[in-house]
C-alpha cells in the first residue's frame, strides 16, 4: 500500500524533529512567565481587566511584544512601521514589554489597544471609531 511509505517518513520526521525543536530557546511562553516571576510585567487577567475598564468590546486576541524582537512605532501590521533590533529607546539590557491587545467593538471594529505590560499605561489606541467605544472619556 502506497500509505505505509508516507507514514514511515513522516514518523522519521517527528522522531528526528522533535530533539532538534526541543533544544531551542526559551519559549515565549516561558519568557512571559519569567517577566511576570521577575516583576517586568502585570498578569495578563490585569491587563485585561485594565483593557475593559477603558474600552467596551469582545477580546480577540493578545500579544505580547518585546523590544528584543522589534520596536513597536506604528499602527497596523505591516504598516505599522516595526523594526527589527531597533529598541523603544531604552537603555541596553532594559527590555519594554507592551502588550497588544485586539478588541472588537459593539459597534464591529477592531481596535488595537497597545498597553505598558509593567505600569498598565495605555500607550496607543488604533482602529476605526475607537472614541465610541472608550468607557472612560
Amino acid at each position: 500500500m502506497r500509505l505505509r511509505p508516507l507514514i514511515g517518513c513522516l514518523l522519521i520526521q517527528l522522531i528526528f524533529g522533535l530533539p532538534a525543536s526541543a533544544g531551542n530557546d526559551e519559549t515565549d511562553h516561558d519568557r512571559a512567565r519569567n517577566a511576570l516571576m521577575a516583576g517586568k510585567i502585570a498578569s495578563l487577567a490585569k491587563v485585561l481587566e485594565k483593557a475593559k475598564e477603558l474600552y467596551m468590546g469582545t477580546v480577540l486576541n493578545v500579544e505580547l511584544e518585546s523590544d528584543e524582537e522589534k520596536s513597536w512605532t506604528g499602527s497596523g501590521e505591516e504598516e505599522l512601521g516595526y523594526q527589527e533590533g531597533a529598541g523603544y529607546g531604552k537603555k541596553p539590557g532594559n527590555v519594554t514589554f507592551i502588550y497588544v491587545i485586539s478588541l472588537l467593538s459593539p459597534k464591529g471594529n477592531v481596535l488595537r489597544l497597545e498597553i505598558d505590560a509593567k505600569s498598565m499605561e495605555l500607550l496607543a489606541v488604533k482602529g476605526r471609531d475607537s472614541e465610541s467605544a472608550r468607557r472612560i472619556r
